[in-house]
């Protein structure tokens, strides 16, 4: 049976966000997740240890690490403070998302977001879908160069935090989960 283990530098950045969480996350946890949002220097730091750019692309100010880089930095700010592992969560995803998109878009977006200068959110959970992918009733229809997006979330995560939302729709209802699309545009919640 093939052993799995962490190479040397996964073990030292483990013990690094490990220690970051004990020393600038764990502390006022309680409070913090008493509180409807969460704060700005707060996520400044954790994007200032590099969490927030773990699979952004150098190019873009991130680090470009792989998948296992990025269970690491998960599970260890989430040990700490699980709201702060939602930041680092959804850095990925925003660059996942952004990277299946323009250039220019990403050039913009992913160095923000590995700074910590603007925040992402998912549109997933609906009233009759709860968090269900496959169950979701959002749709999203192609109207010449656009589309026209119906849906009904009621719950964003980190939404009225987030300068950029990510949205999941059926543009193409009988193909199941396989006919969802994710759409970015700006948040509607400014400062």
């Amino acid at each position: 049976m093939a052993e799995f283990l962490f190479t040397e530098a996964q073990n030292m950045f483990c013990l690094e966000v490990r220690r970051f969480g004990q020393k600038e996350l764990l502390p006022g946890v309680r409070e913090r997740a008493r509180q409807a949002s969460y704060p700005k220097e707060l996520v400044k730091k954790i994007a200032d240890v590099g969490l927030l750019g773990i699979t952004i692309p150098a190019q873009y100010g991130g680090q470009g690490a792989d998948a296992i880089t990025l269970g690491i930095a998960m599970e260890e700010s989430g040990r700490a403070d699980s709201d702060a592992c939602l930041f680092v969560i959804l850095s990925a995803l925003m660059n996942f998302v952004l990277g299946h998109g323009a250039e220019e878009v990403r050039q913009e977006w992913l160095p923000l977001i590995a700074r910590g200068e603007k925040v992402g959110c998912l549109g997933l959970t609906e009233p009759e879908a709860g968090s269900d992918l496959a169950a979701i009733q959002a749709t999203a229809v192609r109207d010449r160069n656009s589309y026209i997006l119906n849906a009904d979330k009621n719950s964003t995560t980190l939404g009225m935090q987030a300068d950029v939302t990510v949205v999941m729709a059926k543009t193409n209802p009988k193909a199941g989960r396989r006919g969802i699309s994710l759409f970015w545009f700006p948040s509607i919640f400014p400062e």
